[in-house]
């Protein structure tokens, strides 16, 4: 009898630890859901990084600016030929085209050469003789501030000329046109046309009769970007 009553406690005990062990299985699935919660967490974060990447794309689109942009030049051909007059009769030179670092472009004729540096003065000067030169420059204020500074400034009397008695008619739509003289008998031009300044530098020398002209021929060919 006491074999009995030990072996239905011992199945008793077997079914009752059985029951615990399903109960601590079934038990345990509940907690599944919640591992893939964890892993979500870190996914937060995730958002955030598409900002990042479009503002790394939209930095290249910022950098436009006056130091690093290179204006594209016109589409003209690389030589041209230029009308010059001399003591009343016109022939026609070939002139090379000079693409400039300050917004334009000129076609420069054999004996004349051109220099432009960005953001600074240009020079168009005469190889056979130097003393011979035209400076380009921006016009950083209005025409008629740049008039008066040169007229205060001017070392001689200053004589104010209509443009359009300029024998160029590119230049009959100038702001000004003034003509001084310095002490070294160099004749000085000033002509302020579509906001640029041209200061002509001119001996009273003989040459300056086949010289000269030449300089209104190659202004004249000025194409602006």
């Amino acid at each position: 009898m006491k074999k009995i009553i030990l072996l239905s406690l011992f199945i008793a005990a077997t079914l009752i630890f059985t029951a615990c062990n399903t109960g601590t299985e079934t038990s345990e699935p509940a907690q599944t859901p919640n591992t893939p919660n964890t892993p979500n967490t870190p996914n937060t974060p995730d958002t955030p990084d598409t900002p990042v990447t479009d503002e790394t794309t939209e930095e290249p689109e910022t950098p436009i600016t006056e130091e690093t942009a290179t204006p594209a030049p016109p589409n003209l051909p690389e030589t041209a030929e230029l009308p010059v007059s001399v003591e009343g009769e016109v022939t026609t030179e070939t002139g090379q085209l000079f693409v400039g670092k300050n917004g334009y472009s000129l076609y420069v004729l054999d004996r004349y050469t051109f220099e432009s540096i960005e953001n600074g003065i240009d020079t168009l000067s005469s190889t056979y003789d130097s003393t011979f030169f035209v400076t380009i420059e921006k016009m950083k204020s209005e025409a008629t501030a740049v008039k008066e500074e040169l007229v205060q400034t001017a070392k001689a009397n200053v004589h104010d000329l209509d443009p359009k008695s300029l024998a160029e008619k590119s230049f009959h739509n100038a702001d000004f046109y003034l003509v001084t003289e310095t002490e070294d008998r160099t004749t000085l031009v000033y002509v302020a046309n579509q906001g640029y300044l041209y200061t002509f530098h001119f001996p009273l020398k003989e040459a300056a009769e086949g010289i000269t002209p030449r300089f209104w021929s190659m202004l004249s060919s000025k194409v602006i970007h």
